[in-house]
């Protein structure tokens, strides 16, 4: 039986999260001056990168090379 501390726990759950969304994990965005309370501290900030996002993937999809601005 191997004892785990809180600690070598979140290690490894980190590590499986990560390793399982490596291949899935498709775009990424910074919003500037934002934490962990993205939606109350730069609402406009979120939106702008979600429908960044979101345009830029409907667009590959639809087999369009455009990148979408807001």
């Amino acid at each position: 039986m191997q004892l785990t501390t809180p600690h070598s726990r979140s290690k490894s759950a980190r590590a499986e999260i990560v390793g399982a969304a490596e291949n899935r994990i498709v775009s990424e965005r910074i919003v500037q001056g934002a934490g962990h309370l993205m939606p109350q501290e730069k609402p406009d900030g979120l939106a702008r990168a979600l429908y960044d996002v979101l345009a830029t993937h409907v667009a590959i999809l639809a087999g369009k090379t455009v990148r979408a601005a807001l």
